[in-house]
């Protein structure tokens, strides 16, 4: 669960439109696919893909019982991706609704 939460942060950094550093002579996403509307809407695929997984597992795993300390370990993977698509991701209606659902 965690690495997939810690991909979400690297999809919104892919996403810029100019990436903070590059490789000296070596093309980067940002000069290749520079406002090419299909990367950018593979990259929201990509990030909705990690939260509703994310969603999945935290689900699964809350249904199946278990004890206190598991149940604490995914409360905080929970509060974890919540503040991680927060910061991270552009707000809108469908990564509110998954949001709201947990």
């Amino acid at each position: 669960i965690e690495a997939y939460i810690g991909l979400v942060p690297l999809t919104a950094a892919l996403s810029q439109e100019r990436l903070i550093y590059s490789p000296a002579g070596v093309e980067s996403n940002d000069v290749l696919y520079a406002g090419d509307p299909g990367y950018q809407e593979e990259l929201i695929e990509l990030t909705h893909s990690l939260v509703k997984k994310v969603v999945a597992l935290i689900s699964s795993s809350n249904t199946a019982g278990g004890d206190a300390a598991k149940t604490q370990s995914l409360g905080r993977q929970l509060l974890d991706m919540c503040n991680t698509v927060t910061i991270t991701c552009e707000r809108n209606d469908e990564l509110a609704t998954l949001l709201k659902g947990l």
